[in-house]
């Protein structure tokens, strides 16, 4: 599934959390903006019929098991005059 198809599926669906787990590191294809060194928050735009989703990875947290990743995703609609 591509990020597109993935970040489409979260608003067909109104799925407001998700957790993707992987007990083998590296496993997990990445789906997440990378986090520029010196910044705060990271922004990939994926485009979609009619419209842009963007996503904010807003907050990550290393912790000693896991990796804690807090994302804002939007959908932006263009509009045809």
């Amino acid at each position: 599934m591509s990020n597109v198809m993935l970040y489409r599926l979260f608003f067909e669906q109104a799925i407001i959390v998700v957790i993707f787990t992987s007990s083998v590191q590296n496993k997990c294809v990445k789906y997440w903006p990378e986090l520029d060194e010196g910044k705060s928050t990271a922004t990939d735009k994926y485009p979609i019929y009619k419209g842009t989703i963007n996503v904010t990875l807003k907050d990550e947290t290393t912790l000693p098991s896991y990796i804690k990743r807090v994302f804002e995703v939007v959908k932006q609609q263009v509009r045809t005059i």
